[in-house]
């Protein structure tokens, strides 16, 4: 490509400089960022759902006597 006289190429464009302006480098570690956020916010969630709440619920010591029962007896079967 032949440029005039005045005419310049963009900044962004020659090989010596980094690829895309300051906005878009922002831009794309906010983007990063956000799925990273996500990521752990779904796998805090995971942990207390389904069968893992159940496990959590099954190892915590309750003080009703009906329920310390059914509780002995699941650890004396998981045993």
């Amino acid at each position: 490509m032949r440029w005039e006289q005045g005419q310049r190429r963009k900044a962004s464009r020659r090989p010596d400089k980094n690829a895309g302006s300051v906005f878009e480098q922002r831009n794309a570690l906010a983007r990063l960022r956000a799925h990273l956020r996500d990521e752990v916010r779904n796998r805090a969630g995971r942990a207390c759902h389904g069968w893992r709440l159940l496990r959590l619920s099954d190892l915590t010591v309750f003080t009703v006597p009906a329920r310390s029962h059914r509780h002995r007896a699941r650890l004396c079967q998981l045993e």
